[in-house]
């Protein structure tokens, strides 16, 4: 099978050994396809914090299908911090993600996601790019318990909020409620958009 990563490193001259120098860490010894991990875990976006760990056994299995793993970082858009809309950097990442691919010897990718606005721009990308895809998603973070009710990341921190402006949540409440919402990693624990968007890649792929 012909493959595009061939097109960078075969050959006798100085730019297809300068290549097969550039790819020798990452390959190992190993001349299979070239397959890229997207990841944009971010210890600014606690939506995509689990992909961090998910890399390197995306490593691991392409390893053992006779592939060559290259992992590289990507833009990591999450809402909550990311001011003042994720969604002004969508298409960046999509650019990005493009781009990498485009210009690097992969044949195939893995796209390491969470996020609702990381799910499409990384998808958007690959699919412009044109090459075989894999999504990986990390999941939705645990819910938490705010005296002894369940809530969820959105709708609940609202209600809450009016709670608090007319005076029905105290400050030692409003101290509790932020330790139960920082208490874990992952996207938004309700079917919003992050959730949305994961079923929907996936469905579709």
């Amino acid at each position: 099978m012909e493959l595009r990563s061939n097109q960078w490193l075969d050959g006798d001259d100085e730019v297809a050994l300068a290549n097969r120098a550039a790819l020798a860490p990452a390959a190992r010894g190993a001349r299979g396809p070239v397959i890229g991990i997207a990841n944009s875990a971010s210890d600014l976006n606690p939506c995509n914090m689990p992909l961090r760990q998910l890399a390197g056994a995306v490593a691991r299995g392409v390893r053992e299908a006779g592939g060559i793993p290259a992992e590289f970082p990507t833009i990591s858009l999450g809402e909550d911090l990311m001011k003042p809309s994720a969604m002004l950097y969508r298409n960046l990442l999509a650019i990005e993600i493009e781009e990498m691919i485009r210009s690097h010897p992969l044949d195939g990718i893995v796209l390491l996601a969470s996020c609702d606005k990381t799910v499409p721009g990384a998808v958007m990308g690959a699919a412009s790019a044109d090459i075989p895809t894999v999504l990986v998603t990390g999941g939705a973070r645990a819910p938490a318990v705010f005296r002894g009710r369940r809530i969820g990341t959105g709708t609940d921190l609202w209600r809450l909020w009016d709670e608090r402006r007319t005076g029905d949540l105290d400050d030692a409440g409003w101290r509790e409620l932020e330790r139960c919402l920082g208490a874990g990693i992952g996207t938004c624990n309700t079917m919003g958009t992050a959730s949305s968007m994961a079923s929907c890649a996936r469905r579709s792929g």
